[in-house]
């Protein structure tokens, strides 16, 4: 079943304005079609200060994306800065998805984290109950 982009626009429709961390949301609409791809630069930070988990808000489903830094990060140790470019706050992101989309897993290699999504839907569109 093919699914087109607009299928996802909800991932990032209702989300909080783009800031730190930048991201981007991938579909490969060729290899699979039903599967999404979002990219966020998290240059400095350590898997161990990610966290990624799905939430019930109200009626929705929110996939959020924390970062957290260590206090003992080597920026509190150097106190003066020629220049700071390198954002070292924690960050927050949320991403509204639907009941059909479901987190397949994530990695972080070269300062960028990779969540993958992909849509599931049942095989019939009908299901018959059966009357005991």
């Amino acid at each position: 079943m093919m699914v087109s982009a607009e299928a996802f626009a909800r991932i990032v429709g209702k989300h909080t304005k783009q800031g730190f961390p930048y991201f981007n949301v991938v579909a490969d609409q060729e290899s699979n079609p039903n599967h999404v791809r979002i990219d966020m630069a998290v240059a400095g930070f350590k898997k161990e200060e990610i966290s990624i988990k799905i939430k019930q808000l109200n009626l929705e489903r929110v996939l959020l994306i924390e970062g957290k830094r260590c206090p003992t990060d080597a920026s509190s140790i150097y106190k003066h800065f020629f220049a700071k470019g390198i954002m070292g706050s924690s960050f927050s992101r949320q991403f509204f998805i639907n009941p059909n989309q479901h987190v397949r897993g994530s990695c972080l290699e070269d300062g960028i984290l990779s969540v993958f999504i992909e849509n599931v839907y049942p095989r019939d569109n009908e299901i018959t109950i059966k009357i005991d």
